[in-house]
């Protein structure tokens, strides 16, 4: 009788490796495009209208106690929380389109310009640009926002009619040159410092590409640098208050 499984093993078959000769398929990566002077001026009114929102109720808060400095802060935390916010973010969004617009367009045709320039000193310069530019849409809404955060008035409209009043269109810009003292100085610290920050970041975790920095990332970066420009400049907010 035959046993069922024999003694001899099967030889082994041999086992071919086949080599492609197929050439590697190389994908291209496109670079990254850069945003129009459009694109930058929608982009900075839209960040700039939801910064305001999401802040506005602590920036109340900041300016009645700013505006009367015996004021204890458990009646400064009292609402309402958004007292002037209409006034404030129709000039607000304008503020953020011209200041980011003209700060990313003119630094790129600075750096075209001037490659061998430091780019901090140009950026500098950009953020000082954009924030004057800024600066002229911004102040009338400014001032109509304090008079009804500090309880001159009770509403917008009777903010306008009064100052329209008491001092003529000259008074939508009474302060300017406090504004100018406090927001230039503000991004032309912030925003090249967002730029050091930003390339830091890049050369410490993306290999040098700024493209790779995740939105979150961006944003504490950014974060990071105003906090230094408003501690930098939060005296002169108070005394142009």
């Amino acid at each position: 009788m035959q046993p069922i499984f024999p003694k001899e093993r099967a030889a082994k078959a041999p086992i071919v490796i086949l080599e492609s000769t197929a050439p590697p398929v190389r994908r291209e990566v496109s670079p990254p495009v850069a945003l129009t002077w459009q694109q930058h001026l929608i982009a900075g009114g839209v960040s700039r209208g939801f910064a305001v929102t999401t802040m506005f109720p602590i920036d109340v808060v900041k300016t009645r106690l700013q505006a009367n400095g015996s004021l204890p802060l458990k009646l400064a935390l009292k609402p309402p929380y958004f007292a002037g916010y209409y006034a404030a973010v129709c000039s607000q969004i304008p503020y953020g389109m011209a200041v980011f617009g003209t700060y990313e367009s003119l630094k790129s045709v600075l750096i075209k310009k001037f490659p061998d320039q430091p780019k901090m000193l140009l950026f500098f310069f950009s953020a000082a640009a954009g924030d004057l530019a800024g600066s002229l849409v911004l102040t009338p809404g400014e001032v109509v926002k304090q008079k009804v955060q500090a309880g001159a008035f009770k509403s917008v409209g009777e903010a306008i009619k009064g100052i329209l009043q008491e001092k003529g269109p000259r008074g939508f810009y009474q302060g300017y040159s406090g504004l100018v003292a406090r927001d230039l100085p503000f991004r032309a610290i912030q925003l090249p410092l967002y730029e050091a920050l930003k390339q830091a970041f890049a050369n410490r975790f993306c290999d040098g590409s700024l493209e790779l920095i995740s939105p979150p990332s961006a944003a504490l970066l950014g974060a990071s640098a105003g906090m230094v420009a408003a501690a930098a400049t939060t005296p002169v907010d108070v005394i142009k208050t």
